[in-house]
């Protein structure tokens, strides 16, 4: 219940904040627990390939261009915790 209400005040927040890659990141992962706790398969499957894609080397978030333009380096902030349950759920997932 804690996970779906936090992912809710996150959905609300303004489009440049959600932007953010470690927001993103965060967000698919709530994304999803949730939809494997609720049985829905594709919206777990989509949010995995959303937060995988976003680890991988050279990815560029909706943000990149103009964050690097002003020094800014926008990552994940993904910690070893997120990057373990990303391995161990990837097979999981039809």
């Amino acid at each position: 219940d804690d996970l779906r209400r936090l992912y809710e005040q996150a959905s609300e927040l303004d489009e440049f904040s959600r932007s953010f890659q470690k927001c993103l990141f965060y967000m698919s992962l709530a994304r999803l627990v949730l939809g494997l706790h609720d049985g829905d398969l594709p919206t777990a499957r989509d949010a995995y390939e959303q937060a995988a894609a976003m680890l991988r080397p050279g990815h560029r978030g909706p943000l990149t261009a103009l964050l690097r333009r002003k020094a800014y380096l926008s990552s994940t902030g993904a910690t070893g915790q997120a990057r373990a349950f990303l391995k161990k759920i990837q097979h999981q997932l039809p």
